[in-house]
C-alpha cells in the first residue's frame, strides 16, 4: 500500500466496516474497503494533478459524520455519502461507482473484480481544493472561510470581490503597520456572534459611509491576543460608497486600511524571544513601547551633556524626518515603499522633546528607521513610543 492513502484515518479495513455495521446496519466488506481505497487514492492524486508525497504531508482522508445518513443508492451507478477533510471540510461528496460490464457491486460482495468496478468522488470543487490546499501568503487565505464566517456569525454577506480586493490590499497594509510578512499564525476575523459579551460599547459591527469599517479582532496561533477591537477600513477616491455585498468593484478607486492594530502587541506575542521588531539591533539608549498605530507619539530624552546643543539636533532631526521619510520613500519590502505624512514637535522642559507623528504608509518601518538615525547619533537616553 502507498504511503499516503484515501482511508488512512481509520487504520485498518476492519475499523472502518465495523463503524459501517453499528451506525448503519450496512456490511461493507474488507474487499470492498480496499477496492475504495486503491483506486480513489489514485483518483485524486490525478484529480488534482498532486504526487503522492504531497498529499501524505497534506493529510487528507476519506471520513464519515456517522450522525448523517448513509444515502446508499444502487443501481448501474451506485453512490454513498462521504465527507473529506481538510482545512476547509467538503461534507457533501459522494463515493459513485459503477462496472465496465454491467455488474452491480454492492458493499457487501467478498468478491469484486477490481479490473472491473471503478470509483470515483462527485461534488469536489478542484479549484477550491487547491486554494485551501495551497496558501498564497496572504492575510485572509482562504476568503471563502471568511466570507461564510461573516454570514454564519453575523449574517452579513460579503461579496467575493469585495473579499479578493480587501485581501490584496490588507496584507500589504498589515505588513506596513506590524513588519510582518508571514501570515501563517496571525489573522483579524470577524467577530463571533456573541460579540456584546465581550464588547458592551460596541454598538455596531458594521458601519457605511463615506469611510466604512468592519470591527474585526486580531488574533496570534487561534487565540485573541488583542483587548479591544480593530477596524477593517475603506473608502473610494471617486466618492462612491461600496457596500460589502456588492459585485462590481473598481480596484483602482477603493482603498482599504486597518485601524487600530498594535503592531508590538502582535510582534511580541509571534516573537516573544525577540528582544525588537524587524531585528533592529539593541538601541544604544532606553527604549520604552507603550502602544503604537499610525498616529505615534515620540518622546526624545536626550543625555544630560547634549543640553547646549539640543536644538541643533533637534534641526537635524526635523530635516531627517523631511527628507529622509516624508519626501523620500521608506522601502518596505521588493514591492512597497511608506513615507510618513506628517509630524509635529514640542519642548516639553530642557532635554525632553515631543514628536507626533502620522507615520502614514510607512508605519512601524519608519520606527526602523527612526531607531537606527539615533543609534548613529548616540545623543539619546531614552525613546519613549505611546
Amino acid at each position: 500500500m502507498q504511503q499516503w492513502h484515501i482511508l488512512k484515518n481509520y487504520r485498518e479495513y476492519e475499523i472502518l466496516s465495523n463503524l459501517f455495521l453499528q451506525f448503519y446496519n450496512t456490511k461493507f466488506s474488507i474487499s470492498f474497503l480496499a477496492c475504495i481505497d486503491e483506486q480513489l487514492t489514485s483518483w485524486l492524486l490525478n484529480f488534482l494533478s498532486l504526487e503522492n508525497q504531497q498529499m501524505d504531508a497534506l493529510q487528507d482522508c476519506l471520513y464519515w459524520e456517522f450522525n448523517k445518513p448513509l444515502n446508499y443508492r444502487k443501481g448501474e451507478i451506485s453512490s454513498i455519502y462521504a465527507a473529506l477533510s481538510i482545512v476547509y471540510i467538503f461534507r457533501d461528496l459522494k463515493i459513485i461507482w459503477y462496472s465496465k460490464t454491467g455488474k452491480i457491486y454492492e458493499p457487501s460482495d467478498e468478491i469484486i473484480d477490481t479490473q472491473d468496478i471503478v470509483f470515483s468522488i462527485e461534488g469536489l470543487d478542484k479549484e477550491l481544493y487547491l486554494y485551501y490546499k495551497f496558501p498564497d501568503g496572504t492575510l485572509y487565505y482562504p476568503i471563502y472561510h471568511y466570507i461564510n464566517e461573516f454570514k454564519v456569525q453575523l449574517n452579513l454577506e460579503v461579496s467575493v470581490p469585495f473579499m479578493q480586493i480587501a485581501n490584496k490590499q490588507l496584507t500589504q497594509d498589515y505588513i506596513r503597520i506590524t513588519g510582518i510578512a508571514k501570515m501563517d499564525n496571525v489573522s483579524v476575523s470577524p467577530l463571533s456572534a456573541g460579540f456584546k459579551l465581550f464588547f458592551p460599547d460596541l454598538i455596531s459591527v458594521y458601519s457605511k459611509g463615506t469611510v466604512s469599517s468592519l470591527a474585526m479582532l486580531a488574533g496570534a496561533v487561534d487565540t485573541v491576543f488583542m483587548n479591544k477591537v480593530v477596524y477593517l477600513c475603506w473608502r473610494s477616491i471617486s466618492g462612491k460608497i461600496y457596500d460589502i455585498s456588492d459585485t462590481e468593484i473598481d480596484d483602482n478607486d477603493i482603498v482599504f486600511w486597518f485601524e487600530g492594530i498594535d503592531p508590538m502587541i502582535i510582534y511580541n506575542r509571534l516573537y516573544p524571544k525577540e528582544p525588537f521588531p524587524l531585528k533592529i539591533k539593541t538601541p544604544s539608549f532606553e527604549f520604552e513601547y507603550v502602544r503604537m498605530e499610525v498616529d505615534a507619539q515620540i518622546d526624545l530624552y536626550f543625555k544630560p551633556e547634549y543640553s547646549t546643543i539640543e536644538e541643533t539636533i533637534i534641526e537635524d532631526v526635523d530635516t531627517f524626518i523631511q527628507n529622509k521619510c516624508m519626501n523620500s520613500y521608506i522601502k518596505i519590502n521588493k514591492q512597497y515603499e511608506g513615507r510618513v505624512h506628517k509630524f509635529y514637535k514640542k519642548q516639553v522642559e530642557n532635554l525632553h522633546w515631543q514628536y507626533n507623528i502620522d507615520t502614514g504608509s510607512a508605519g512601524v518601518y519608519f520606527v526602523k528607521k527612526f531607531v537606527e538615525y539615533f543609534n548613529k547619533k548616540n545623543c539619546l537616553q531614552k525613546m519613549k513610543i505611546e
